[in-house]
């Protein structure tokens, strides 16, 4: 990425006469007062101009691309804020022009003038915008250019107007140009011009390099912690649903509460080495983001990104400058025979079985207090958390038989990575104990075709098999794939993906020309009683509601994974019917 700035002559279309120029400074343009539509309506002498390819539109809520364009406004920091923006989707790329005309400014009997504006360039595939002036009918072109991909972030970018005080008619033209593809949404907001001089410098007074001259924030900016201890950001745009966001910071070593809010951010000063998690939770269950509004967050540590995100669904956690154990990625490594103490914060192990057969994962005996135990057998990417059982391979709550302590039997396969999520209710602990205990062999049914069969079984029960049917067998729902429906109903074939809402949905990982592996997905249930999926209302675990179609989802039903002829993973989107 780079930003350029020259002075260069150039044969632009002369702008029209509008109405009497601006003459009043500071003038600010937030585009609050416009309507959002393509391209909207314009006001206060701001237009498209004609002769160009594509239009800049009047937005808020966030752009429809996936990875591309901001999730709120500038001005306001909310998904109902406005901004000008220019949709780079098929057929808005490649190389697509669009450019917005300021009204005209009358600098008449100014000594300075500068003007400053917001933009948001983020994607792969950026293109570039640049600055043009019209300054009493005469082009002056790129007298600042950005191009590339700048980050999923506002930037505040200057021009130095002092070569043109005393002119009467200046305006300003803001040139977009796409990507080669839909990832290069421009944006930009706030656009200010005033009668000022061109002075960097820290213009936040509550940083400790707060300079009251600066006229342009260079970035410099710091939050004056006391020595041994370094600034937290939290940033939070919110979602349509604001009332439904809370988050907190704690210390993970001692579980103190540092900081802790709802749909706004702040920052705080914090010990240097201190362990941090950060939590973020929405009541309703469907994240801040992209079901009712694009809202995200993002956390900093001494201005260094450590946590961001939007698309969750109760909660999510992130946790930084902890030691291994604070979180499923980096947790320690447990065996059985030992007993393990872990601190009252939810703590993390990591248990492969040497072989397969029966375990018991156990706080009994070992404690005083309510204990949790969650076993997961997933990827920690693919892992969900939740204060209940939902989401865990094997978890208990007070029901394993012993009292307030947690227990986990489990057949377990031997050389599977599992992890273990140690917790505590309500803070009842101080520290938590368990241990793991390997009970030998999986005796069970080897017979694939009974109904109480045990893949996981390596010694036969001896003429314990059960046929289906028989009065004996296992009472409960039994969900299987039934194979021959999927394999004769899968081909391949191409689409060309012109809805903004696919990728947003995971259902495609881009637009424009794609390949599509089209199949059926029959789960019969083979069991005795029935399986209730839920609704969206009762059950909200049980669905997914980070769409744009607003509908929902039923999640976590199926998994579908590609490879090549090599086993190698294939990325892919995919929708769940």
């Amino acid at each position: 990425m780079r930003i350029t700035a020259s002075l260069i002559m150039g044969a632009l279309m002369p702008a029209v006469a509008l109405a009497q120029c601006v003459s009043s400074f500071p003038s600010l343009e937030d585009f609050e007062g416009f309507t959002v539509g393509t391209p909207g309506t314009l006001v206060n002498n701001w237009t498209n101009l004609s002769g160009d390819d594509i239009d800049w539109n009047v937005d808020a809520n966030g752009t429809p691309s996936q990875n591309t364009g901001p999730s709120a406004d500038h001005s306001l920091g909310t998904t109902a804020g406005k901004y000008m923006y220019i949709e780079a989707t098929s057929p808005n790329f490649p190389n697509k022009v669009a450019i917005l005309e300021s009204p005209c400014y009358d600098l008449t009997g100014a000594s300075d003038a500068m003007l400053t504006f917001w933009y948001h360039m983020y994607g792969a595939e950026m293109g570039s915008l640049a600055i043009d002036l019209m300054v009493n009918g005469t082009p002056v072109t790129d007298v600042l250019v950005i191009t590339g991909d700048q980050g999923n972030v506002w930037r505040q970018a200057y021009v130095d107007l002092s070569a043109h005080v005393g002119q009467n008619n200046l305006r300003v033209r803001f040139r977009g140009t796409t990507g080669s593809n839909y990832t290069s949404d421009i944006t930009i907001d706030d656009v200010r011009l005033a009668k000022e001089p061109v002075i960097l410098g820290c213009t936040d007074p509550n940083a400790g390099n707060y300079d009251p001259l600066a006229t342009v924030d260079d970035g410099t900016c710091t939050i004056a912690c006391p020595a041994n201890e370094v600034a937290v950001e939290i940033q939070i745009v919110p979602d349509n649903y604001p009332t439904e966001i809370s988050w907190d910071l704690v210390n993970g070593s001692t579980t103190a509460v540092l900081a802790s809010g709802g749909s706004s951010g702040t920052t705080v000063c914090v010990p240097e080495n201190a362990c941090l998690v950060f939590t973020i939770n929405d009541s309703y269950g469907d994240g801040i983001c992209c079901g009712y509004g694009n809202g995200s967050y993002s956390v900093f540590r001494n201005g260094v990104l450590v946590a961001t995100g939007g698309n969750y669904g109760s909660s999510e956690q992130t946790v930084f400058n902890c030691p291994p154990g604070f979180s499923c990625s980096e947790a320690l490594v447990a065996d059985t025979g030992q007993v393990y103490t872990a601190p009252t914060l939810e703590f993390w192990y990591d248990f492969t079985p040497p072989e397969t057969g029966a375990y018991t994962i156990t706080t009994c005996g070992l404690n005083t207090c309510d204990t949790k135990v969650w076993v997961y057998d997933a990827d920690c990417s693919q892992i969900t958390l939740s204060d209940g059982v939902e989401g865990a391979t094997f978890a208990d709550d007070d029901e394993g038989g012993c009292g307030l302590q947690a227990v986990v039997s489990a057949n377990m396969p031997g050389g599977v990575l599992h992890h273990i999520r140690i917790g505590t209710n309500n803070g009842d602990c101080s520290q938590v104990q368990f241990e793991i205990i390997f009970n030998g062999p999986v005796v069970g049914c080897m017979d694939p075709g009974s109904c109480n069969y045990d893949p996981l079984a390596t010694v036969d029960c001896g003429g314990c098999c059960m046929a289906p049917g028989d009065p004996n067998c296992p009472d409960g729902p039994d969900l299987t794939l039934n194979q021959a429906d999927l394999e004769n109903s899968i081909f391949l074939t191409t689409v060309n993906i012109t809805d903004a809402c696919a990728p947003v949905e995971g259902c495609t990982r881009g637009m424009g020309q794609r390949y599509v592996l089209r199949f059926s997905t029959r789960i019969d249930n083979i069991g005795t009683t029935d399986y209730y999926i839920g609704s969206p209302n009762s059950q909200p675990q049980m669905f997914d509601f980070n769409n744009c179609h607003g509908h929902a989802h039923y999640a976590g039903y199926a998994d579908y994974l590609l490879f090549d002829q090599n086993d190698n993973a294939i990325p892919v989107g995919f929708k769940n019917g």
